[in-house]
């Protein structure tokens, strides 16, 4: 058996106890392993990426190897297979088969060259892609797509009016989720269009892409790096904001290249507030009207001018008619603009940084009741800005406290996202409960949901849908909570029904597809209450068993009773 480390390679052989360290052979490689793949008489290996150096390599227990083949050089590759007894090695930059002189040749895609895997099937070869799979014919890898969005790390998200989602995925764009569809908006994914320079330019600069938010018109806006900012209307129409027809402007390291890391669409006032980090001029932040355009604000804060502690805006909130700008290293700061935007003698301006249990914040969410909600690396704290009270959360204790993301939905229960799962504030009793993958190690089976990965790094609610999206890496998951499903009264899973209950411990009645922020509770047919079952007791976050008893741990008897899941208000 051959493991991988980035240490480097090891073997033991099968038969022995390989668990003492002496049953171990060690190799050491320089590079980190990134994979193995056992083959006659020895293995070979891929070590990581290092421009203009070697990544494959052969290993028989003795020597290594090294294939000699200039062609592969600096190649970005993770993975091998064989098909027809030909050994083919893949990765970012393609499908490579080995030749039988030793050196490597390049299998053409119709398609983007990052290949992850392939499978044989039927005598024919299936890759898996970037986007959807490919299958080998006469040496070309036909592209296939799927109804999925693209690329990997998923690291922000924004809502549409009427209910579409747009994700940033970092390195690549955005895709966006619009009646069961996606559209992947990836340069090499979007059409080619010649006569429109403008639409040619966002199509070559898309992967820059950084932050994302709607408008009250459901047009996409994106804030890019070094680009300024990206605009589709909701009739299709692409407008490029920079330093050439706007106020952005570039920052210290670059002046011409504007980083436009945080916008949010000011429903109250009708604005797009778009941030203009490190901006040369000290600018901030800006509101414009979403139709007018990025070059007559109707206010803008400076850093110095204005207050601020400084000009690096990470993050921004408009919600209830007040601005939230996530610092670098300063927190947050609440914007009170007043009643009148263009006058600044009635704005109130209040950094909240020494009061968090970090100072490097990551987003804020407002409430129904005006309090904001700030994720930090430290955890979760809630700010009333009217009293200047913060309020540290106390988080499950398997869930981390470096939150990434944070979304109130219009119940006011919180939700979070951080680099070990997910969780949410039930706000109708005020406890917190995490929410974790099938695989994370050491959580309660009440915790465990089909999370697909546990390195998350946005959540936001859809409010159209009654949804909970969470965007991590290589992953998007969707939490349905039904809102709008039968008018909100939405049938629990009971099963067996009829329920004989004869006595034995693993005797029990299941109950599934519960919403993850209500109760069960059990009645008697005359509406008395016989048992209530906590969210602690669950077996998993949608699921709980009953075992027929009341909660003084009596049996029941034989009768109908009712089954109710229960938020507070429905």
């Amino acid at each position: 058996i051959w493991i991988g480390s980035d240490a480097g390679l090891a073997y033991g052989r099968i038969g022995g106890n390989l668990f003492v360290p002496e049953a171990w052979t060690n190799f050491p490689t320089g590079r980190p392993v990134v994979n193995v793949f056992a083959d006659s008489g020895g293995v070979w290996f891929i070590l990581e990426y290092e421009d203009s150096l070697s990544s494959i390599f052969f290993f028989d227990g003795e020597r290594v190897d090294t294939l000699e083949d200039s062609f592969m050089l600096g190649r970005r590759l993770d993975g091998f297979f064989y098909h027809d007894d030909e050994l083919y090695v893949h990765g970012h930059t393609g499908l490579f088969k080995r030749n039988p002189t030793g050196t490597y040749s390049r299998i053409r895609l119709d398609a983007h060259w990052a290949v992850h895997g392939g499978a044989a099937l039927a005598d024919s070869l299936y890759l898996a892609l970037e986007i959807g799979f490919g299958v080998l014919r006469e040496d070309t890898v036909r592209h296939r797509s799927v109804n999925s969005p693209a690329g990997s790390a998923f690291r922000d998200i924004a809502i549409a009016p009427n209910g579409d989602v747009l994700i940033v995925s970092s390195g690549n764009g955005a895709c966006v989720y619009s009646g069961g569809v996606w559209e992947n908006l990836l340069g090499k994914y979007m059409p080619i269009i010649s006569d429109d320079s403008v639409y040619s330019q966002v199509r070559s600069r898309m992967h820059r892409t950084y932050r994302c938010a709607y408008d009250g018109d459901n047009g996409l806006w994106l804030g890019m790096t070094g680009e300024g900012v990206f605009v589709r209307s909701a009739d299709g129409e692409w407008q490029i904001w920079d330093k050439t027809n706007s106020i952005l402007d570039g920052y210290s390291a670059s002046p011409n290249a504007p980083l436009c890391w945080g916008l949010d669409y000011d429903e109250t006032r009708n604005l797009m507030w778009v941030s203009n980090y490190d901006n040369v001029g000290g600018l901030a932040v800006a509101a414009f009207d979403p139709v007018e355009g990025l070059n007559s604000p109707y206010a803008e804060y400076y850093t110095g001018i204005s207050a601020l502690p400084n000009n690096y805006v990470m993050s921004v909130t408009a919600q209830g008619g007040d601005v939230w700008l996530v610092l670098r290293d300063q927190g947050v700061t609440l914007i009170d603009p007043g009643y009148d935007i263009s006058s600044y003698s009635d704005d109130y301006i209040r950094n909240f940084s020494s009061q968090l249990p970090s100072a490097s914040a990551n987003k804020v969410a407002v409430d129904s009741e005006g309090i904001a909600w700030a994720g930090v690396s430290g955890g979760v704290v809630s700010i009333n800005p009217g009293f200047g009270m913060v309020i540290e959360q106390v988080l499950p204790e398997n869930l981390s406290t470096f939150v990434s993301g944070i979304a109130v939905d219009e119940n006011d229960n919180v939700w979070v996202s951080t680099d070990q799962g997910a969780g949410f504030l039930r706000r109708a009793d005020s406890s917190w409960i995490a929410i974790r993958s099938e695989f994370a190690q050491g959580v309660n089976n009440y915790e465990r949901t089909d999370l697909a990965t546990e390195l998350l790094y946005a959540v936001e609610y859809n409010p159209v849908t009654g949804d909970v999206w969470f965007c991590g890496e290589n992953a998007i998951s969707v939490l349905h909570l039904g809102k709008h499903e039968d008018d909100g009264d939405e049938d629990l899973l009971v099963y067996p029904n009829p329920f004989i209950w004869d006595g034995y411990a693993d005797n029990k009645l299941r109950i599934a597809e519960i919403p993850p922020s209500a109760e069960v509770h059990i009645y008697a047919a005359d509406g008395s209450l016989v048992r209530s079952i906590p969210v602690s007791e669950r077996i998993s976050l949608a699921d709980a068993e009953w075992d027929g008893r009341n909660d003084a741990g009596k049996p029941v008897a034989s009768g109908v009773y009712v089954v109710v899941a229960s938020n507070g208000d429905v």
